[in-house]
């Protein structure tokens, strides 16, 4: 079956970017039945990108497969004579360039999407400082491609949690993290606990 995920926002009202739904629905194109509409292009691929960065998980990572979707949103749009001009304006309204940015730069590396160099360019002044840059290009890659079960990466479970703390970090203040995190690290705790009493009850009944 198919999977619907409704939700009225983009992010939090906490979050550090601005996210009111008001203008994705007021740009948002009607379909063949009017009584149904869907995301402009430019917002599609917004979407998509708040979500892919913004979100993440600290075991899961980031989703390649997210990523994968852009790509084929940006070939698919990219098409239209007027896409690629209204795209970093559009981001720039929303205050979204900033993903907008990451996700050209890691579509362009790991899927060799064609994207206009003044595109690219017109970006720069969205990219974040220079060590920061740095560090998100090594983090990125490897929270976005899996691990391999049998030879699991400490490098890379540490760029997925670093992911992890920033998406949270951006969606809300600094008090609301540290007890959300702190939450999430008692449940977390409490499971791997739950784990272990079960493994060695297992032993016994061996």
């Amino acid at each position: 079956g198919t999977e619907i995920d409704i939700h009225h926002r983009l992010l939090p009202k906490t979050s550090h970017l601005a996210s009111a739904p008001a203008p994705l629905f007021a740009a948002a194109r009607t379909l063949a039945d009017p009584r149904l509409r869907i995301l402009a292009p430019a917002d599609m691929i917004l979407h998509a990108l708040v979500h892919l960065f913004l979100e993440g998980d600290p075991d899961e990572g980031l989703r390649l497969r997210d990523l994968a979707d852009v790509h084929d949103l940006l070939c698919h749009h990219g098409q239209e004579p007027a896409f690629w001009a209204s795209l970093v304006p559009r981001a720039r309204a929303l205050g979204f360039q900033r993903p907008l940015f990451y996700g050209l730069h890691h579509a362009h590396q790991f899927f060799g999407t064609p994207i206009p160099p003044d595109v690219l360019h017109e970006l720069e002044d969205a990219a974040p400082a220079w060590p920061i840059r740095k560090l998100m290009n090594r983090l990125i890659p490897l929270a976005l491609l899996p691990g391999h079960p049998d030879h699991p990466s400490r490098l890379a479970a540490l760029a997925r949690w670093l992911i992890y703390v920033r998406a949270h970090w951006l969606r809300m203040p600094p008090g609301l993290l540290i007890k959300h995190l702190s939450h999430k690290a008692w449940l977390r705790l409490r499971g791997f606990r739950k784990r272990v009493d079960l493994a060695q009850l297992d032993l016994k009944q061996q």
